[in-house]
């Protein structure tokens, strides 16, 4: 009985080798799947996972469509990129020359004239009170004869409503010069600028355009802000202390009076400064205080951002300039222009304001007004 059972269980052992070695065989002449081949798809929504852009990109670009493209997902074109056709269009008596991440205008006006701009930022929403402050605004400009409109960020939550505002604006026919601020989405913003100027051609995305030579005066930008914990998650625009840094270098190739566009405040102290917060206090970006300082040819520029702080302006140094005084640096705040109620540093509260940038070309100073809608 002991042998049979001995038996039995070699038979099972031998069986059960043969049956594995048969599989092994099965899996071995089974043809192997092809791999698949190709770069996944850019993670569009996470800055810090891409490549910057300028690192795969050609020093010249085909056309003006390409170069936009090609920068649409990002929060900034890089300086010095061009195209082999320059884009030229002509918005009222000017000529705009589009060259890659430089633009310029021909015209023939004086250089020692007063140059006027209407500012603004914050705006955020189109709630029928903010199109009422923003239609104000425009017709203040207008009487004033504007040579165009800067506004500084921060310009809708919503993609309808980025697309109303900044058709409104572009019906004014003025040029209008527009970053992309903190909560803005970076992509939504350069679909919503590609998209309007087939129609309006006079709209300038200062995300594109990094350095603007004007007519007696120049542009330098930085799109977004610097610190992420105040962005609008992954679709914002977050700007690194080198972008700041690389202001320096690139302002040599700009003449004065130079205007520094963009969102955030640079660093300053004490409550009169346009980067005091409520609670937090100063809370500017350093980095783009030591640029400015060390850029010396940068010595106007817009900021909004804190809201708050808004309706006045500093120098380099963070010295208050009052409304209506000429002063050889000035970095405005022309505060929130939205219609939403927002308590200021002096108490009082604000349902909508906006300025007006006076630029006197001879001799390189520069003035503002803050313009504040009737309450009705």
């Amino acid at each position: 009985m002991k042998r049979v059972i001995i038996f039995l269980i070699i038979g099972l052992l031998v069986t059960t080798s043969l049956y594995a070695k048969d599989k092994k065989g099965e899996k071995k002449d089974a043809p192997k799947q092809e791999e698949k081949k190709g770069d996944p798809p850019p993670a569009v929504n996470k800055t810090d996972d891409l490549i910057p852009p300028w690192e795969l990109s050609p020093e010249e670009f085909p056309a003006w469509e390409d170069y936009t493209e090609k920068y649409s997902l990002y929060c900034m074109a890089p300086f010095g990129k061009k195209i082999k056709k320059p884009y030229e269009v002509q918005i009222g008596d000017k000529k705009f020359i589009f060259e890659g991440s430089t633009a310029r205008i021909e015209s023939k006006e004086k250089a020692g004239r007063e140059v006027k701009f209407g500012v603004l930022s914050g705006i955020k929403d189109w709630h029928p009170d903010t199109q009422a402050n923003l239609k104000y605004f425009i017709n203040e400009w207008k009487k004033e004869q504007v040579e165009g409109i800067i506004i500084g960020g921060d310009i809708a939550y919503e993609e309808d409503d980025l697309n109303n505002i900044m058709k409104l604006f572009a019906e004014t026919n003025l040029p209008i010069y527009v970053v992309v601020g903190n909560n803005d989405s970076r992509s939504e913003f350069n679909r919503v600028i590609r998209k309007l100027s087939k129609t309006h051609n006079n709209i300038i995305n200062l995300d594109m355009i990094r350095i603007f030579h004007g007519d007696g005066f120049d542009m330098i930008s930085l799109p977004g802000y610097y610190d992420k914990k105040y962005t609008r998650g992954s679709s914002s625009c977050t700007y690194k202390p080198e972008d700041a840094q690389e202001l320096v270098k690139e302002s040599e190739n700009v003449k004065e009076p130079v205007i520094l566009i963009t969102h955030g405040p640079m660093k300053l102290e004490g409550k009169d400064a346009i980067d005091y917060a409520w609670e937090a206090g100063n809370v500017g970006d350093e980095h783009l205080t030591d640029a400015l300082k060390e850029a010396k040819n940068i010595k106007f520029g817009i900021m909004g951002h804190i809201l708050e702080a808004g309706g006045k302006a500093n120098t380099i140094d963070g010295k208050l300039v009052k409304s209506g005084v000429y002063s050889d640096t000035l970095f405005l705040n022309p505060g929130p222009a939205q219609s939403l109620g927002w308590k200021m540093l002096d108490g009082k509260t604000s349902y909508g304001m906006a300025a007006t940038l006076y630029l006197n070309l001879k001799a390189k100073k520069a003035k503002y007004r803050i313009i504040v809608p009737p309450k009705e």
